[in-house]
This record gives structure tokens, C-alpha cells and sequence, in this order.
């Protein structure tokens, strides 16, 4: 089994928290547009929850990955954790968003 570099590990736990929140964007709306009901607040938690776990490791592994090594992958592991914390309240307020509007609304 072939072990990924440390600078290919940093990037693509960067690409965690656009990734995540693309993926939760496309499903939430999908569900909606298919079928109204199915998007309603207890898949829209289950949902959330697991997407935001997903970019909650990938930030905890920017922040460890870009820790350990030279001083520009360090810059990128930050950027990656803060990154992180911008798209999982983007998550966030997306989960808010299917408490407070009803299911199937005109």
C-alpha cells in the first residue's frame, strides 16, 4: 500500500470543508427538489451532523498535518483549519434553515 506524502495529506484534508459543504448544498436541495417532504428537519439534522463531522476531522487533521512540517504547509494546515470553521457554519445555518422553514412550503 503506497502512504500519501504529508504535503498531498494537508491539501486534501483542505479540500475537506468546500468538499463538505458542496456535498451537503447539493443533497439538502436535491431532496427538496425531488421530493418536498423528504427534506424536513430530522434528515436535515442526520445529515448536518454527519457533514459536519466529515469537516470537523478534516480541520482537527490541517491543523496536526500542518503542524509537523516546513513553515509553508504550515500556512496551508491553518488556512485549511480555518477554512474549515467558515464552511461548518456554513453547515450550520443550512441546518437552521430546515428548522425554521416548513417542509413542502409554497
Amino acid at each position: 500500500m503506497r502512504v500519501l506524502s504529508s504535503t498531498r495529506r494537508v491539501w486534501l484534508a483542505v479540500a475537506a470543508g468546500p468538499a463538505g459543504w458542496m456535498l451537503h448544498q447539493q443533497l439538502l436541495s436535491d431532496l427538496e427538489h425531488f421530493d418536498c417532504r423528504l427534506g424536513g428537519p430530522v434528515l436535515g439534522i442526520i445529515v448536518s451532523a454527519l457533514i459536519g463531522a466529515c469537516v470537523v476531522i478534516g480541520g482537527v487533521l490541517c491543523w496536526r498535518l500542518g503542524a509537523r512540517t516546513d513553515e509553508p504547509m504550515r500556512f496551508i494546515g491553518t488556512l485549511g483549519a480555518v477554512s474549515a470553521a467558515i464552511f461548518l457554519f456554513a453547515i450550520v445555518l443550512q441546518m437552521l434553515g430546515t428548522l425554521i422553514v416548513p417542509v413542502c412550503a409554497p
